[in-house]
C-alpha cells in the first residue's frame, strides 16, 4: 500500500507517513522527510516565534519536563553523570560561571547578601578588566586564577560584578575572608 507525498510528490509506502486522525485516510499529507525538512526551515526562518513558542511551552509544562528528567536520570544515574561531563568537558567556560553562581546562591541564601548572577559575557569583562591580580600585583593566569568578592560575602559584601575581582587562586586563599584595601592600580596593558 503506498501514498503519494502532497510535497515531494513521490509515491511511498504508507509507513513513511505520520498519523492524523482528521484526514479521511488517516494520515498524513507530506511523508515524514519533507515534514522534518519544512519543520527545520520554518525555524530557521522564524527563530524569535520558535523560541517564544518553546518558552511557552516549557512554562505550561514544567513540572513534567522537571519529573521526568528526575526519572531519566533514577533510572541512569551514571550515563547522566557521564553525559553531564562530557559537556563540562566541551563548555569549561559556560560550566565556570555555573558553578561559580551555584556557589553564590548558596552562600547568598545563608546571609542576606544581594546575589546577582554573573553571566559568562560579564566574566569575560572581569578578565579583560583586572589583568592584573589586585592583591599580589602581578598579571593574573587564566589558567590560576579565581574570583574574589573585595568585601568578603561573610562580611556583608555582594556577589554582584562590581564587587568582584579576578585574582590567583593562591592570593585568594591567603586573603581569605579578610577585608584588604586596593593597593594596586594598573594601567591597561602594563
Amino acid at each position: 500500500m503506498s501514498k503519494r507525498c502532497s510535497h515531494c510528490l513521490q509515491d511511498l509506502p504508507i509507513e513513511v507517513f505520520g498519523k492524523l486522525k482528521a484526514s479521511p485516510d488517516g494520515l498524513r499529507t507530506q511523508c515524514k522527510p519533507c515534514e522534518i525538512k519544512g519543520t527545520k526551515n520554518y525555524r530557521k526562518a522564524n527563530p524569535e516565534k520558535v523560541k517564544a513558542w518553546d518558552h511557552a511551552k516549557y512554562q505550561r509544562q514544567k513540572e513534567k519536563i522537571k519529573a521526568r528528567a528526575r526519572a531519566n536520570y533514577a533510572k541512569n544515574p551514571e550515563r547522566q553523570k557521564a553525559n553531564g561531563a562530557k559537556w563540562n568537558a566541551a563548555h569549561p567556560e559556560a560550566h565556570l560561571v555555573i558553578l561559580r553562581n551555584a556557589k553564590a546562591r548558596r552562600r547568598a541564601r545563608l546571609g542576606e547578601q544581594r546575589h546577582e548572577r554573573i553571566s559568562a559575557r560579564q566574566y569575560n569583562r572581569l578578565i579583560v578588566r583586572d589583568t592584573h591580580c589586585y592583591l599580589c600585583g602581578k598579571k593574573n593566569n587564566l589558567s590560576t586564577n579565581s574570583i574574589d568578592h573585595v568585601t568578603p560575602l561573610s562580611k556583608g559584601g555582594q556577589h554582584v560584578y562590581e564587587n568582584l575581582r579576578i585574582v590567583h587562586s593562591r592570593c585568594n586563599k591567603s586573603k581569605g575572608n579578610r577585608l584588604v584595601s586596593l593597593p594596586f592600580q594598573w594601567e591597561i596593558g602594563a
